[in-house]
């Protein structure tokens, strides 16, 4: 063993015997993963990855003390490769971790109310309301022109404004209307909605529904009392265009 490396063990030696915990101790810095702008190169290093291996099954405590104890005595293509290896291991757990990060995003997203036809998530959705109060409205409140209990305002999204800016004689997929039901108050009592999910013609391609004062009237594709009173409209949407 040469002097330098019978040095360093006596060193961790020391240190053992000091703290119990030699690696944390004498070695915490080795341990700090590399930034991530680093682990961008890493897919390139991997495909250069020297020929021995270092276990997974090893703390990387140990490995930190490994490394200090053998860089001193490397010839430098050795240091670089056992550093690359090393900082390819820490990139690897970064990613493991982007990973269950994205799970994470994508289980809060699945959780959140959105615009669909299955009826629970809708009416949550529609309860929430800060969606479809971002997209074109009607200026205010009006008396509704169709059997809608009274005061209404309605609300286009994106894709069926567009549609209808255009004259479009089939809407698109992913065309909705949201109109607000007041009945004779000030406070919205319920919602008819129509939705178009995917590219479709004639009132079975939209899903219908609407609630009022906690009852149900209307609710899944084709509802016949719905596409009935729409079918004089544009593909069934009836709202006085442009908006009121």
């Amino acid at each position: 063993m040469s002097a330098q490396s019978s040095l360093a063990v006596g060193t961790a030696s020391r240190a053992q015997q000091r703290t119990g915990q030699p690696e944390r101790r004498i070695f915490e810095a080795l341990s700090t993963p590399p930034p991530p702008q680093y682990c961008s190169i890493w897919p390139q290093a991997r495909r250069r990855r020297p020929h021995f291996r270092l276990s997974r099954g090893l703390s990387t405590e140990f490995i930190a003390m490994l490394a200090k104890l053998t860089l001193r005595n490397l010839h430098f293509p050795s240091r670089v490769a056992l550093a690359t290896c090393l900082l390819v291991a820490a990139c690897d757990g970064d990613e493991g971790a982007g990973s269950q990060s994205s799970e994470d995003r994508s289980n809060e997203s699945a959780s959140s109310p959105m615009l669909t036809t299955e009826v629970a998530s809708l009416r949550a959705w529609l309860t929430q309301g800060s969606e479809y109060r971002s997209w074109a409205s009607e200026s205010s409140v009006h008396p509704s022109a169709g059997p809608h209990f009274g005061q209404v305002r309605t609300y286009l999204n994106p894709a069926l404004l567009g549609s209808l800016t255009q004259a479009a004689s089939n809407h698109p997929a992913g065309s909705a209307a949201v109109k607000e039901l007041y009945g004779s108050g000030g406070e919205v009592q319920g919602w008819s909605v129509m939705y178009k999910p995917a590219a479709g013609e004639g009132g079975a391609a939209w899903f219908w529904y609407e609630e009022y004062a906690g009852s149900t009237y209307a609710s899944g594709f084709g509802s016949g009392g719905c596409v009935g009173c729409h079918a004089i409209g544009q593909d069934h949407v009836r709202t006085p265009f442009p908006l009121q």
